[in-house]
């Protein structure tokens, strides 16, 4: 009986971690639904250009007028919504990527195509995220981004072209 009950428990844990698994395909799964950032701009920010999340944060501090936070709400508001639609996208061909491989049948031709068809999506969101941090910039000051840039880094960064 102990066998029993103990095969049952060795059971219950290898279906529950193989739906933990599952569920973390990919391993990004969360910020692609939600349309986080997850450091996809990261690039943009470390140099002079404000990302709209955090200037809604920072608002008062930057003292950003009412006509600046109506831009910037609309420019975070269309850049989720299209992280969001282009995170599903990566989580489809991701799940069928998996799919190829626990189903025990995949070929190169079909990785390949996959692995490219992944990129290419995860490129497009990345720069979903990055034209968002040029749009901002051109919303604030020159004195608010250097606010914003000495607040989040410590930098005063203010590039030209503003």
């Amino acid at each position: 009986m102990k066998h029993n009950i103990l095969g049952g428990l060795c059971l219950v844990f290898i279906l529950s971690s193989a739906l933990a698994i599952a569920q973390t395909v990919p391993s990004d799964r969360e910020a692609l639904e939600t349309g986080a950032g997850a450091g996809m701009a990261k690039y943009a920010d470390m140099n002079g250009y404000p990302g709209p999340k955090h200037i809604l944060d920072m608002r008062d501090t930057l003292k950003i007028t009412s006509q600046q936070g109506e831009k910037i709400q609309a420019l975070f508001d269309e850049m989720k919504k299209n992280a969001i639609a282009k995170g599903k996208q990566i989580i489809a061909q991701e799940e069928r990527l998996d799919a190829l491989f626990r189903g025990g049948s995949a070929t190169t031709s079909q990785v390949n195509s996959l692995s490219r068809e992944i990129g290419k999506l995860r490129g497009e969101l990345r720069a979903v995220h990055l034209t968002a941090h040029i749009a901002a910039k051109k919303i604030l000051t020159k004195e608010q981004t250097a606010l914003y840039n000495s607040l989040r880094h410590g930098s005063p960064k203010m590039h030209e072209g503003h």
